[in-house]
């Protein structure tokens, strides 16, 4: 629902016009379907076998600590997208998680199909910071009201919707906003590397990662990856799978 309202959106204010690619579109909503069977099938193994482990869980950190639901959703949520935001520097970091990630950044344009764009390896990485918390008990509820925050702010924070630029600018403040994002998906590397928070902005301003753009600069990024020069390779579901194995990888 969030996301139809969203290309609705997208086709009346589009932040950069772009003819809808069925092909590109197709591959994105395939990978989306094996990410989400990666999800299904492979990562709850994953999660069975470590706590297997591992065995029993004493009182965790959530269990100890004297505060109320509240302040553990709170708690929850900021755990949760600081969690991400480490893991996200992390792919950006080493050659064998960039590989995988990459196919995600390769994408010549970014909207809300962009979203799910990952190679299923990837997530199934994922499952090891996932485990955070987890290990930390925070509580299912908790967990609910992240999914219900963050699982919409992903898909606005892709969309190809042209965002006023007094209203964005105040609202990076606290949040990573979609043009801030934009900046990440560039071709440019002395943007890439930068804004790698999902929900909030605070911790890209903290660690110094945060770039802003000027209001003109939105319209002139260029998306994709180097490694990518052939726009039919971004739509190319082979190649996506197959890519992060090559030798020559980017």
């Amino acid at each position: 629902m969030v996301a139809t309202l969203l290309l609705l959106i997208e086709a009346r204010w589009p932040l950069k016009p772009h003819e809808r690619d069925s092909k590109r579109i197709q591959t994105n909503l395939i990978l989306f379907v094996l990410g989400l069977l990666s999800l299904e099938f492979i990562v709850p193994v994953c999660f069975k076998k470590i706590f297997g482990l591992i065995g029993p869980i004493g009182p965790t950190l959530f269990e100890v600590m004297p505060i109320g639901a509240i302040e553990k959703v709170v708690l929850g949520v900021l755990i949760f997208d600081f969690k991400n935001y480490a893991f996200h520097r992390l792919l950006h970091k080493f050659n064998v998680s960039w590989r995988f990630h990459q196919v995600h950044h390769s994408d010549k344009a970014v909207d809300v199909f962009t979203t799910h764009r990952f190679h299923p390896v990837e997530l199934i990485f994922g499952f090891i910071p996932g485990l955070i918390p987890v290990l930390l008990g925070v509580p299912l509820y908790s967990i609910q009201v992240i999914g219900v925050i963050a699982l919409p702010w992903v898909l606005f924070q892709h969309s190809n919707i042209d965002i006023p630029y007094s209203l964005e600018k105040r609202m990076r403040y606290v949040f990573l906003t979609p043009n801030l994002h934009k900046l990440h998906h560039s071709k440019d590397p002395k943007q890439v590397n930068h804004n790698f928070g999902v929900i909030f902005s605070f911790w890209d301003r903290f660690f110094g990662t945060l770039l802003s753009e000027e209001e003109q600069d939105k319209h002139e990024i260029s998306y994709g990856v180097a490694g990518f020069t052939d726009g039919d390779q971004t739509k190319s579901l082979y190649v996506l799978l197959k890519k992060p194995f090559a030798r020559t990888s980017t």
